[in-house]
């Protein structure tokens, strides 16, 4: 064997080395993602909360809802709420 064959033995190596190396890669570049991609759904969810608080105060406004569990949900919700913002601020002090 002569340094040409071996020169392309070892290159055919490396691209195969690589080549089944991938996944593991792309595991690792997506686990650092994952505060990108959990930061739209809590401000989704953020929204959705918020929306959920004022139409539960509108219909207690409107007498819809009893007063007992017009404050019991409005309750539920904000504990909702409070957990989805320490999240928010979570991601954001990872961020920096």
């Amino acid at each position: 064997m002569n340094t040409s064959s071996i020169s392309i033995i070892l290159a055919i190596f490396l691209l195969a080395a690589l080549y089944i190396s991938q996944p593991f890669l792309k595991m690792e570049s997506s686990k650092d993602r994952k505060g990108e991609s959990e930061y739209p759904r809590l401000m989704a969810e953020r929204e959705r909360i918020l929306d959920a608080i004022e139409e539960s105060d509108i219909d207690y406004e409107l007498g819809k809802v009893e007063k007992e569990d017009y404050q019991r949900q409005r309750q539920s919700l904000l504990k909702q709420g409070a957990e989805i913002l320490r999240n928010l601020d979570e991601l954001e002090k990872n961020a920096t």
